[in-house]
């Protein structure tokens, strides 16, 4: 089985590009940061809200508060963006995105293992 190829990949790809590029386009702008550095937490969390992170924010509040509320926004929005970017995706692009999340998969098992082995509490490996 052939993992890669080269014929028609430009037209293979053209939907995916064109969805990746239009997700591109609700990123916080990189101008942003220096602004969003300037701000303590609270006003950051409100930018935050008032992006395309509310949702996120808006369901967790509940939950979380402070720095823990954004963690956690933005974990979930990141792993519900990579579920979209998989299910759009086909055959050698599905396969290469799939293999880049199972790093982070191998690094969050090994995270779980050096909390144990150390003692640490669940709430600290979860941290």
């Amino acid at each position: 089985m052939r993992i890669f190829s080269r014929r028609g990949s430009a037209r293979k790809y053209a939907y995916i590009t064109a969805r990746v590029r239009s997700m591109k386009r609700k990123l916080i702008p990189k101008e942003t940061y220096p602004k969003l550095l300037q701000m303590d937490i609270p006003e950051i969390i409100r930018f935050i809200e008032e992006s395309e992170y509310r949702q996120d924010v808006d369901e967790l509040a509940r939950s979380f508060s402070g720095i823990d509320l954004l963690e956690h926004a933005l974990n979930r929005n990141l792993a519900r963006t990579y579920r979209k970017l998989i299910d759009i995706s086909q055959e050698e692009a599905k396969f290469l995105i799939t293999e880049y999340l199972r790093y982070w998969d191998i690094w969050n098992i090994k995270t779980i293992l050096r909390g144990k082995y150390y003692g640490a509490d669940e709430e600290e490996i979860l941290d």
